[in-house]
């Protein structure tokens, strides 16, 4: 397993952030590597949602929200993926109504990935950092 965890400072409200972030649908604002993601499932977003991703460079992904604690933490794994991951999101209160936005992505690459995925992991720390800019810049602007 590759784990690559970024967090960044949001001047939003807890709620603002989890909400956006915790809503898998919104990556195709803040991911440039998403195509399409589409809720699947019926209902609000929320623990058993289900998603499919359409990803350049890596094909489609299902993912599923194995937890969600409103307005802390949410957990998403693919698991039917080239590229299997688990996203662990958390989001802390900070100062003045801000908020501390962190992601951790646990990647668990297989095959011929597996063996040459360790000199990727640098690159995927950069690509996430920029991912967390693009989420704290759309909130931000309102």
């Amino acid at each position: 397993m590759h784990v690559v965890e970024n967090s960044i400072d949001i001047a939003r409200p807890v709620e603002a952030v989890f909400d956006y972030c915790s809503d898998m649908r919104t990556e195709v604002d803040w991911n440039p590597a998403v195509k399409t993601i589409e809720l699947v499932s019926d209902g609000p977003v929320g623990r058993g949602s289900r998603f499919v991703g359409s990803y350049s460079g890596l094909g489609k992904a299902t993912m599923e929200v194995v937890e969600f604690a409103r307005p802390t933490t949410w957990t998403t794994t693919a698991t039917e993926a080239s590229l299997p991951f688990r996203l662990i999101g958390t989001v802390a209160e900070g100062p003045s109504g801000s908020s501390r936005l962190t992601m951790r992505i646990e990647l668990m690459p297989r095959g011929l990935l597996a063996r040459v995925f360790a000199p990727l992991r640098a690159i995927m720390q950069r690509t996430a950092k920029g991912d967390l800019n693009r989420i704290k810049a759309a909130l931000e602007a309102g």
